[in-house]
């Protein structure tokens, strides 16, 4: 009689054959897991042929057992069938990460499937073992990395994959420096009324993945006042004697913050007349 191991993917039919010979013809019956199968909507037995449709793995994986029998005596054969499930990513970190410059993160990549996935990573289309030259470790499903150096964005790639198939998501790590003061210290700016006026936030920052926000004497600026907001700068048409106070430029990013404190003098024009 043949026997041994199949398998098969999950939601396929299973088909298991029981050849067996003798006079008078045996009477085949089947069994799985110690239990008699009778027909039903999706166990159909015709003679020898067990057909399994709809196989789920969580139900239909096991030992099946077919039993041969007539008068004079008895045979059986076991068969195994393994029901596989394609690898399926069911829980990540979200696929966009922030980073500072030297700080360490984890990627999270867990799946499901069966047999159980195995997990391989990639780091900008190359294997991470080769690609990736910082500190890291990978335990379970999760990629712990000590830092990565450099301002950039970096594209890792978590793949699972198994006999029955496989799955892939990509993460985008960019990495960012945090604002960082030209200058320490209290600034110093005087001015003539009436005079146009700048005050520079002198930060070395990435506009385009942090912000700035402007504060006079710890009350937010708007931006429909005297005072317009350029970028970085803090424009006045003409300085007026209320725009004289302490100026805050606080620059914000996911990995970081600076404030420069510029206080700002306006002086009025004075007329001297000769007698």
């Amino acid at each position: 009689m043949n026997s041994g191991t199949f398998q098969v993917l999950e939601g396929k039919v299973a088909k298991l054959v029981c050849n067996s010979t003798g006079e008078p013809t045996p009477k085949i019956t089947w069994l799985r897991n110690g239990l008699r199968l009778e027909t039903n909507i999706r166990y159909m037995i015709d003679k020898n042929i067990l057909k399994i449709v709809d196989t789920r793995s969580d139900t239909d994986s096991g030992i099946y057992l077919c039993m041969a029998q007539n008068e004079a005596g008895s045979v059986q054969q076991a068969f195994t069938l393994e029901v596989l499930v394609t690898p399926k990513i069911t829980s990540t970190s979200p696929n966009e990460t922030i980073v500072a410059v030297g700080e360490p993160f984890s990627l999270r990549c867990g799946a499901s499937g069966h047999p159980l996935p195995a997990i391989t990573w990639e780091l900008n289309n190359e294997n991470i073992e080769t690609s990736l030259t910082s500190e890291h470790r990978i335990e379970g499903d999760t990629l712990y990395v000590k830092e990565l150096p450099q301002k950039g964005t970096s594209t890792f790639r978590c793949t699972v994959h198994n006999s029955a198939g496989l799955d892939e998501v990509e993460f985008i790590v960019k990495v960012i420096a945090p604002p960082i003061l030209n200058k320490e210290g209290i600034q110093t700016l005087n001015v003539t009324k009436d005079e146009p006026t700048v005050i520079n936030c002198d930060v070395q920052v990435d506009l385009s993945d942090s912000e700035i926000e402007w504060q006079k004497d710890g009350i937010q600026l708007s931006r429909d006042g005297n005072a317009k907001i350029d970028g970085k700068n803090l424009k006045f048409e003409k300085a007026m004697l209320n725009d004289e106070g302490t100026y805050k430029c606080i620059a914000i990013n996911p990995a970081g913050n600076a404030t420069q404190i510029t206080k700002l003098h306006v002086g009025g024009l004075f007329f001297f007349q000769f007698v």
